[in-house]
């Protein structure tokens, strides 16, 4: 979500991460169906509302 807050296409996003584009874009659109969000920036502020963030593993 930190990549998303910053504005980041799914090209960058993909360069930053070393994966594919369609990986993002699939994880973006997953991301999005379980928050119930339409876009992007409704997917951040519905994690910021609910204080949700990634955690490293």
């Amino acid at each position: 979500m930190t990549l998303l807050r910053e504005g980041l296409t799914n090209k960058e996003i993909a360069s930053q991460l070393n994966i594919s584009e369609q990986t993002v874009k699939n994880h973006v659109h997953n991301i999005m169906r379980k928050l119930g969000a339409r876009d992007r920036q409704a997917a951040v502020r519905r994690c910021e509302v609910f204080h949700l963030e990634a955690t490293s593993t």
